[in-house]
């Protein structure tokens, strides 16, 4: 694949643009995301690597949550159900009846509820680093420490944030994933 796939828009029911990706084909898998920017992630070696490969046997689906990357930034609500109306919106946008869904950190909790209130949508999961409940994945004193960087040094967050998810041997990934995050959102 050269250069990055299209960016495109889905409408969620209280009138935000959701930036959505969708490359490959096959099953669709929806790669739920964190701190996301999805143009920004294609620039990091490991994750385009992943993006490649995944697209060669299924149709992967990337966007940009509200309030981050090229999705819309007045997003006020960042709840549990705004997220899942992002997760809809960008589900009905590629025409899926049946998706798989790949949830990392604070996506596992909305990956969860889809799931929960939509089984008849929902063939697989594949969770990582996160919990059923938001307030339960954020409690541990490490991440709290982690936290705290946001509004003192964003900077200094996004490459600890980065570094610690990918670990110190990461490189250039954790450098690419460190800018990805600082361009997906504001601190605030």
């Amino acid at each position: 694949m050269t250069g990055e796939p299209e960016v495109r828009y889905a409408q969620t029911s209280d009138d935000i643009s959701i930036a959505y990706q969708a490359v490959g084909s096959g099953p669709v898998t929806i790669w739920m995301p964190s701190l996301s920017n999805i143009r920004a992630q294609w620039r990091v070696p490991a994750l385009r690597m992943a993006y490649e490969r995944l697209s060669q046997d299924l149709t992967l689906v990337l966007y940009d949550g509200r309030g981050t990357g090229s999705s819309d930034r007045r997003a006020g609500d960042l709840g549990l159900d705004a997220h899942l109306r992002d997760l809809e919106a960008v589900i009905e946008a590629v025409g899926a009846d049946r998706v798989n869904l790949l949830g990392y950190y604070h996506a596992v909790a909305a990956a969860v509820a889809y799931a929960a209130t939509n089984p008849q949508r929902v063939d697989r999961m594949l969770l990582f680093g996160g919990a059923a409940r938001m307030r339960e994945a954020m409690s541990p004193a490490q991440t709290q420490a982690l936290l705290s960087l946001v509004e003192q040094d964003w900077d200094l967050f996004a490459d600890a944030a980065a570094t610690a998810w990918l670990g110190w041997g990461s490189g250039e990934n954790a450098g690419r994933v460190a800018e990805a995050f600082r361009t997906a959102a504001t601190p605030a």
